[in-house]
């Protein structure tokens, strides 16, 4: 995880927000700037954004979060050493889905730490997100892969080389 000056990130004046930071204009970008629950969003989170403690600590949660079971079709999951990285399957195949979490991002400040933590590496891009248990996908974002290709290979994330730390035992 890459070393964060919160202090820096916490002014205003440097945050970006939704709109700077995703491929498609945030459809709430007209909503005032303090109202801070206009901009909740779903996220699909695979890999070390799917565990609970890490994602808690990327951000600074007081609490685990709270996840709920989901999947995203059309898109498959290729290694980048122990990380996962979602990529659109070729040719594009509807039929292919990618389970993971889905997770509602509270505010601009949470979106930027975890745009930090991903690197640039990944982007931000709008999906349809089928979360368990709802019969439609809704509109949500997640973190593709915005590198070579070749430098994928094919594998199975393992969450066990992202051990809980003994702060949330």
């Amino acid at each position: 995880m890459p070393n964060l000056n919160i202090d820096a990130l916490a002014r205003e004046d440097v945050l970006p927000k939704w709109d700077d930071l995703v491929e498609t204009p945030n459809p709430n970008s007209f909503l005032p700037p303090h109202d801070k629950s206009a901009y909740r969003q779903t996220l699909f989170v695979y890999g070390t954004l799917s565990l609970q403690h890490v994602l808690q600590k990327v951000l600074g949660l007081a609490h685990l979060p709270t996840f709920h079971e989901a999947s995203i079709r059309g898109y498959v999951l290729k290694m980048w050493g122990p990380y996962p990285a979602f990529v659109e399957s070729e040719p594009f195949n509807p039929d292919v889905t990618v389970r993971g979490k889905a997770w509602v991002v509270q505010d601009d400040d949470q979106l930027v730490l975890l745009k930090l933590y991903e690197g640039d590496n990944y982007r931000l891009k709008e999906v349809e997100v089928l979360i368990e248990g709802r019969s439609t996908a809704e509109p949500g974002y997640t973190f593709v892969w915005n590198s070579y290709i070749d430098e994928l290979t094919e594998g199975v994330f393992d969450p066990s080389k992202f051990p809980v730390s003994a702060e949330h035992r």
